[in-house]
Parts: C-alpha cells; sequence; structure tokens
C-alpha cells in the first residue's frame, strides 16, 4: 500500500488530468462520464442531464441515482483514480460505493487488484468520493499487464455509483464535476510490459472530463412562467431571455425558471429551447396528440 501511496503522490505533483500515451494505441483519449437515473421528481433530458420538479418530488426533495464510467478507447489502464464532487449547497453525493459488477478483472496469481471507493471532506469543505483501481503486485511472469475489462468495452460497467441527493431548499442549476484540487487529482495512467507506471506527461492523451447537471425548478418542464401551461407564451420569454444573456445582460428570469428553461438539458438557455417549447405547443394542440406526453418525451422521440 505504501507503493501505492507514494506513486499517488508523485502522479499528483506531475500534471493531474492528463495521461500518458504509454502504448501504441489508438489516436483518443480517455474520457469519464456520468449516467443518472430517473426516479420521483426526476426525469433525464435529451443530453443526458437531469431536471428534477420539487413539486413532483418527496416532501424531502429527490434522490437521483447515478454512476460514474471510464471510456478508454485504448483499453490500457493501468492505474485509475477518479475523484467527482459537487461543490454547491442544495445538492450532495450519498451513498458512494462499488457496482454490482465491477469493470475490471482480477489478474494475478494472488489476486491482488483491488478497488477503493470512498468519499472524505476537504480543506474547501467539499465533500469528494473517489474510485481507485490499481494493482501494484507482479505476477510470476514479471510482466505487468493493463487491467483486463470485464465487458466488451472499457465502460461496459461503472466504476462507482452513488446518489445525488436534492434538497428540498435547492434551485437552479447543480454541476456534479471531476475533482482537481487540493492535492486531490483525477488519473488514469497506461501500463505496459517494458514499463509497469506511466506518470501524466502527453497533452495529446489528456483525460477528457464530463460533468452532470442537475436542473431543479418548482414547476414543470418548458413551463417558464409556472402558469401551469407550456405554450407559446413560455417560448417567447425563453428567447427574451436567450437576448439578454448574449448581450450580456441579465435574464430576466429566477433561478427555477432558468432550469425550467433548459428543456433539452445542454446547460444552455437559447433558440432550441424556444422552438422545442413551441413544437411541443403545437403538437399538443392538434387533436391526435397524446396528452400524458411529457415535453421531454415530445423533445426525445421528435
Amino acid at each position: 500500500m505504501k507503493k501505492v501511496l507514494s506513486i499517488i503522490s508523485a502522479l499528483s505533483l506531475t500534471a493531474g488530468m492528463a495521461v500518458s500515451m504509454g502504448v501504441n494505441a489508438a489516436d483518443a483519449s480517455p474520457e469519464v462520464y456520468f449516467k443518472a437515473k430517473e426516479t420521483k421528481g426526476a426525469e433525464i433530458l435529451a443530453s443526458g442531464n437531469v431536471y428534477v420538479n420539487k413539486k413532483a418530488a418527496d416532501a424531502s426533495g429527490a434522490v437521483v441515482p447515478a454512476e460514474i464510467y471510464l471510456k478508454d478507447p485504448n483499453a490500457a489502464a493501468g492505474w485509475v483514480c477518479i475523484r467527482w464532487a459537487s461543490e454547491k449547497a442544495g445538492l450532495s453525493l450519498q451513498n458512494v460505493k462499488e457496482p454490482s459488477t465491477k469493470p475490471y478483472k482480477k489478474y494475478n496469481e494472488d489476486n491482488s487488484a483491488e478497488t477503493i471507493i470512498y468519499e472524505n471532506v476537504k480543506s474547501d469543505g467539499v465533500k469528494v468520493a473517489s474510485a481507485l483501481y490499481y494493482d501494484d503486485k507482479i505476477p510470476s511472469d514479471g510482466k505487468l499487464k493493463p487491467l483486463q475489462l470485464e465487458g466488451e468495452k472499457s465502460d461496459s460497467y461503472p466504476l462507482a455509483v452513488f446518489d445525488a441527493a436534492v434538497d428540498k431548499s435547492a434551485a437552479g442549476s447543480y454541476d456534479i464535476t471531476v475533482y482537481n484540487k487540493n492535492q486531490s487529482f483525477t488519473f488514469v495512467t497506461y501500463r505496459t510490459e517494458s514499463k509497469p507506471e506511466y506518470a501524466p506527461d502527453s497533452e495529446k492523451y489528456k483525460l477528457i472530463c464530463n460533468e452532470l447537471r442537475v436542473n431543479v425548478s418548482d414547476r414543470l418542464l418548458g413551463d417558464v412562467n409556472d402558469d401551469g401551461k407550456i405554450n407559446a407564451v413560455d417560448a417567447s420569454t425563453i428567447l427574451t431571455a436567450y437576448a439578454n444573456t448574449s448581450t450580456s445582460k441579465p435574464s430576466g428570469l429566477s433561478e427555477e425558471a432558468m432550469a425550467a428553461a433548459d428543456v433539452d438539458g445542454n446547460s444552455a438557455v437559447n433558440a432550441v429551447d424556444a422552438s422545442n417549447v413551441l413544437s411541443f405547443y403545437a403538437y399538443q394542440s392538434t387533436s391526435s396528440a397524446d396528452k400524458n406526453k411529457s415535453l421531454n418525451n415530445f423533445i426525445q422521440n421528435k
């Protein structure tokens, strides 16, 4: 374990998020991303981000099941350490644990490959979740291989699972991001037989880190003015907000209204959102419309 800690320290002092080429690999960077699941009061938008309607959630708020993945096109990750956090009060990480099926096999004869999943609070008061996959034992043939994949792809299974707990007092946008602060770095290193550990040293193969956005409001998605209807008025309101922000002015909307206006969940309120709302209103106005279809379902099935 001392060896593990010393190597992690060395990696932390180098480049943090970068990843070494290390092998004769395809020209592709590794990538960390999140997936969330629908639950009471929460729906998954076209972008994969989350919309929480507090009125539809439980009295205490919404608890959104989520997972974190590593996409490694080179299939050569030898050490994986992913850290993530939500730094804004109102959304917290809870129940961080290993997935029911681990993404990596133990390949050494003594089954020495290990997984460490944990949470701790940093000096800035942020709760950080960590998933560390590593193996520091040398097999009998003396050749250290990359961690072998359990599925067909590196992201066939999540690295860890957790809950994104949204407090009832929350409002607006919340980001769950990969954490790289206070000497707590996220990194992936490649391992080959000739050189067991690579310090991250390649700009070309930097780790791509995606975020999971959770928009929280007290109204239906798309009902920007909170009048119980989704119609042309909401589309016009979205366009006005877009025009304001495009000229560096305040949007003119509350945090909860802005959350409801980002109907595709791509973290931007713009003309596309207005167009989606207007198209949905036109559809709902037809005699053949499914009156039970939500705006989100309409957008994802256009």
